[in-house]
């Protein structure tokens, strides 16, 4: 989808809204979450403070309804040009969906004017770019809803890497983290990734989890003693080097190869001369003893001779080809499996490298009533899927998107905030309270019971293993997410996306 131009504006639908004031804030706090009220026409970002930026928007025109649900930001373009609709301008567009919906500067009539997208003020639309980045939480619901600090047990707390030396036998705990120092070993330490793959997951999960155990990379080797963002520079660092390594031993084998190719040539033209003279012995023979005069017998039989001569060395000379030829193809066999491992060697380096950067990103849980299954995506990558259990399956759970604020200091816990939507419709009011309070806190949840309320009864009907909480605790950071909905994954979700939950 994507918005029309201002002369493909559609007939009013809606009353006219006043323009409210655009509030920003320097440096946004924590993560940032984007929420879009379709009744309301208006975008509200808010941070871990509060609210920091608020505009009007148009959304979809009737027949071309901005769709609802659970989104992020999956593109980004300041200067970008619809492909439907005749290269329409879309400053600063923000993709939110592949099919076609996204928020952009323009035009804003002040009724639902768009083909789809999310048409946002440009001043407006410039701040948002600045602000948000890929992977940026978006709401769409028909009312407005907000974030509330939130606090229940059923969320996921943070497995330290210290939890790695505690799964392991006393001697093996010791030797690991005795190799785990910057000047040790590296490729010898055993990974939290790994050791939570192999004895944690229990055998009633094993089938369900979808990963890649059986090809470990060397971004799952991280010592515990370095952290994550020095451990993916580390690998980064490495990739130079075994491209180098991946190029010098292409040329080596293409050489090789080439030298191989010589030597067959050598050997065949050998081959050939040398048939060619044996046959001119044979029939040399034959004329011999075909003559009738010692002096045409002496000279067939000198000519013999020297034929024989030249046969004898091509003999010698085909003999010694053949030997070069079959050691010109065993150095090419060997150039061309060494050009073969230095090239998945590179792949393997430039995926350790990408892979501990995907570990620095937040880690998104999808658990959906209609499938049964929990999911889990990390830097728009699937990580795994597994079944849970969910009490009272038949009945509706309702939509909440629960979001890892910051990591509470010294302790394994994180501050939450939620924003729910049950069947379609807003969670009840918040108190006056709470609206006006621009700081989120774990205490702050007293001031809206009816939201916290709904938000927990969906977390206490779900039963989640302790090995897949550890698996999951041992990726949250700040901005992590748990989206839980009646609804399933939508078709949306795919390559490059995180999980997009359309509400109806």
């Amino acid at each position: 989808m994507s918005t029309t131009s201002s002369a493909e504006a559609a007939p009013k639908q809606r009353p006219a809204q006043p323009a409210l004031p655009i509030e920003t804030i320097a440096a946004p706090v924590g993560p940032l979450l984007a929420v879009i009220s379709i009744n309301a026409q208006r975008l509200t970002v808010y941070d871990r403070n509060g609210r920091v930026l608020q505009s009007p928007v148009s959304s979809g025109q009737v027949g071309f309804e901005t769709p609802t649900g659970v989104f992020s930001i999956i593109e980004r373009n300041k200067e970008h040009f619809s492909n439907l609709y005749n290269d329409a301008p879309m400053p600063n567009m923000q993709r939110i969906t592949w099919s076609g919906v996204a928020l952009h500067a323009g035009n804003l009539p002040g009724y639902r004017a768009s083909h789809g997208c999310i048409r946002i003020p440009l001043a407006v639309s410039e701040r948002l770019f600045e602000l948000t980045k890929l992977g940026t939480r978006v709401i769409v619901a028909n009312d407005e809803v907000e974030p509330i600090a939130f606090s229940h047990p059923g969320l996921f707390s943070v497995i330290p890497d210290t939890f790695l030396a505690r799964q392991l036998p006393e001697s093996d705990a010791a030797s690991t983290i005795a190799t785990a120092s910057p000047s040790g070993p590296m490729s010898s330490v055993i990974s939290l990734p790994m050791m939570l793959g192999a004895t944690l997951i229990s055998a009633a999960n094993a089938s369900d989890l979808r990963t890649e155990q059986a090809q470990q990379t060397s971004s799952e080797m991280r010592p515990i003693s370095i952290s994550k963002a020095a451990w993916a520079a580390e690998l980064a660092s490495r990739v130079p080097a075994t491209d180098r390594d991946a190029r010098t031993t292409k040329s080596n084998a293409i050489a090789a190869s080439k030298a191989a190719h010589r030597a067959t040539a050598a050997r065949i033209a050998s081959e050939t001369a040398r048939s060619a003279t044996a046959a001119k012995v044979a029939k040399l023979e034959t004329a011999v003893a075909k003559a009738r005069t010692p002096d045409a017998i002496r000279k067939l039989e000198h000519v013999k001779i020297s034929t024989e001569g030249k046969l004898q060395d091509l003999v010698y000379t085909t003999d010694r080809l053949r030997a070069e030829e079959a050691a010109s193809l065993d150095a090419a066999n060997s150039a061309t499996n060494a050009a073969a491992v230095a090239a998945n060697t590179r792949l393997a380096a430039a995926k350790a490298a990408r892979d501990a950067y995907r570990q620095l990103k937040p880690v998104s849980v999808f658990i959906s009533r209609k499938s049964g299954r929990l999911y889990a995506r990390q830097g728009f990558q699937p990580l795994f899927d597994v079944t849970v259990t969910i009490k009272h399956p038949t009945e509706p759970i309702g939509t909440h998107v629960y979001t890892a604020i910051e990591e509470r200091k010294g302790t394994d816990e994180m501050l939450w905030s939620v924003v729910t939507v049950v069947d379609g419709q807003p969670a009840p009011p918040l108190a006056a309270a709470n609206i006006q309070s621009k700081r989120l806190s774990v205490r702050d949840t007293s001031q809206s019971v009816a939201p916290r309320s709904t938000a927990a009864a969906a977390l206490d009907r779900i039963e989640i293993p302790d090995d897949v909480r550890q698996r999951i605790g041992a990726l949250m950071i700040p901005g992590s997410s748990l989206i839980i909905s009646d609804q399933g994954i939508s078709e949306e979700t795919g390559k490059g996306t995180d999980f997009i939950v359309l509400t109806p």
